[in-house]
C-alpha cells in the first residue's frame, strides 16, 4: 500500500470521526439542557457558512503546504509534515473564523 493511500485514508476518516463526534456532543448537550428544562431555540447558533469556508481553506492550505515541503525540503514522504502543517493551518483558519465572528457580533 502506497504511503498517499494511507494518508487519504486516515485524512478521510479523521474527517468522518471528527463529524461523528462533533454531531454526538451537540446530542449529548442537548439531552442535558432537555433534562435542565431549558429551551433549545434560544440557545443554539448555527454555524455560518463563512466559518466552514474558512476552515475548509485552512484544510486546503495545510495539505498544500505539507505537499511543497516534502517535495522541495524533505525529499522524503513522512506523514508527520501533513499532521503538522494541516493541525496549524486549520489552528489559524478558526482562529481568524472566530475573530469575523466576533467582529460581526
Amino acid at each position: 500500500m502506497n504511503l498517499y493511500h494511507l494518508v487519504s485514508i486516515s485524512l478521510i476518516s479523521g474527517v468522518f470521526i471528527l463529524i461523528f463526534g462533533i454531531a454526538y456532543l451537540k446530542n449529548k448537550e442537548n439531552m442535558a439542557r432537555i433534562q435542565n428544562n431549558e429551551n433549545l431555540n434560544e440557545i443554539r447558533k448555527p454555524i455560518s457558512l463563512l466559518t466552514v469556508g474558512i476552515i475548509f481553506i485552512g484544510i486546503a492550505m495545510g495539505v498544500l503546504s505539507g505537499l511543497l515541503l516534502n517535495d522541495l525540503v524533505f525529499h522524503k514522504t513522512t506523514l508527520v509534515i501533513y499532521l503538522i502543517t494541516l493541525l496549524f493551518f486549520v489552528g489559524i483558519a478558526m482562529v481568524v473564523s472566530d475573530q469575523i465572528n466576533k467582529k460581526s457580533a
